[in-house]
């Protein structure tokens, strides 16, 4: 038997005082053999090896790194998942789905909530993005909204010691085929984990 847990949150949009409702659903994700994840992909990506100068954050989002691009590669898309870790150890995986910017603020408040609730240390957002080039022209204009837009796999990690970083890997089809632009790694914060950052930075309750 399946069971999920349903999160929800109340959001005021102001100026115009428009309330929303949001929520994820807490969905258990199939498990597969390794068997079966060797024949549908054909490649598994192992822990990165600890040379001594890379933190575990950074060898896990590496190694989800890679293994989005094989998957990606294979079924033509990536679902969103949101990781809640301490230290090398996966304590849950949210599936997330953002319909527009304030739908993605509003989600991230619930899995702050959860980071919360489950003592994590650090978190990894797996998932497909738009990305364009900056116009000085348009500083404020999203990706999205942008003539030269392109999709890219996008892993951002951060942790509640302040490590945090951000690979973006662009990618276009041909012929059905995924075709892999340079990837970039930035350590620039992502707006979208604030909610995250403010549950960390909250006064840690004494008995």
């Amino acid at each position: 038997m399946s069971s999920f847990s349903h999160y929800r949150i109340v959001w005021l949009k102001l100026p115009t005082l428009e309330i929303e409702y949001y929520s994820i659903r807490d969905m258990p994700i199939k498990q597969f053999s390794k068997e079966e994840l060797l024949q549908k992909y054909g490649k598994l990506v192992g822990p990165q090896p600890n040379n001594g100068d890379k933190s575990i954050l950074f060898r896990l989002a590496t190694q989800f790194k890679e293994q989005a691009k094989i998957m990606l590669a294979v079924d033509g898309e990536l679902l969103t998942i949101a990781m809640l870790l301490s230290e090398d150890k996966i304590l849950h995986m949210l599936p997330l789905h953002f319909a527009d910017n304030d739908h993605k603020y509003a989600v991230m408040e619930i899995v702050a909530q959860e980071v919360e609730r489950r003592r994590a240390t650090a978190i990894i957002v797996v998932g497909e993005v738009w990305v364009a080039p900056f116009d000085p022209n348009a500083p404020y204009r999203r990706a999205i909204d942008c003539p030269e837009k392109t999709e890219a796999i996008q892993v951002a990690a951060l942790s509640k010691s302040g490590e945090e970083f951000t690979y973006c890997v662009p990618f276009g089809k041909n012929e059905e085929k995924i075709l892999f632009g340079e990837e970039t790694i930035s350590e620039m914060p992502s707006n979208f984990l604030v909610p995250v950052k403010k549950i960390w930075a909250k006064p840690t309750r004494r008995l």
